[in-house]
């Protein structure tokens, strides 16, 4: 009976023991279970804030990009003001120019005219109002193609300037419609860092 006794309580110890054993491991698995769903909540949010956070630089960029845009149209569009009143200068001095050298010539032209002759330009023998003055035509003629050269110069400048807004100008549409399809994050990288 002592030997029962004594394996009745051997038998009861294991039974205890392996009923803590069970109880263990149905804990452990219960820690386990909330651990697997804490790293799939935790990928979860993992994935939406790398998401988020590249919508976010995408967005910045963009907006860094048009306001580089629109900086560089900015100086583009005064550079072209500035030839266009270069060329608008580089106008009146040709005119200038051309008007006292047309002067000069017409005084010339004068001073060989004679009563009953033809005259050179327009083939009448009568010259009842010839150009009166001096002849002063030193370096009329040069400042004349001087003119002529700077206006051309100034004209090239002026559409050069022109094509370099206009190219601008579609690069920051490009840029604002390509804006225009993201859609603005609710929080910045910064924030979401």
């Amino acid at each position: 009976e002592q030997e029962a006794s004594r394996q009745l309580q051997e038998a009861q110890a294991r039974f205890a023991d392996r009923k803590n054993k069970q109880k263990e491991q149905v804990e452990a698995l219960k820690v386990a279970r909330q651990n697997k769903e804490q790293r799939a909540k935790i990928n979860s949010n993992l994935v939406r804030l790398t998401g988020a956070f590249s919508a976010a630089e995408a967005y910045e960029k963009a907006e860094t990009t048009i306001a580089a845009s629109e900086k560089n149209l900015e100086t583009l569009i005064s550079a072209q003001e500035l030839a266009r009143n270069t060329e608008l200068a580089a106008r009146k001095e040709l005119e200038t120019a051309e008007k006292n050298l047309s002067e000069a010539q017409a005084l010339h032209l004068a001073s060989k005219l004679s009563d009953g002759e033809p005259c050179p330009v327009c083939g009448a023998t009568d010259h009842p109002s010839p150009a009166i003055g001096t002849v002063e035509h030193l370096g009329l003629d040069q400042a004349f193609r001087e003119a002529k050269t700077a206006l051309e110069k100034a004209d090239l400048t002026v559409r050069d300037a022109e094509q370099n807004v206009a190219g601008a100008t579609s690069e920051l549409d490009v840029h604002k419609k390509g804006l225009a399809d993201l859609t603005k994050p609710k929080e910045t990288a910064a924030d979401i860092r």
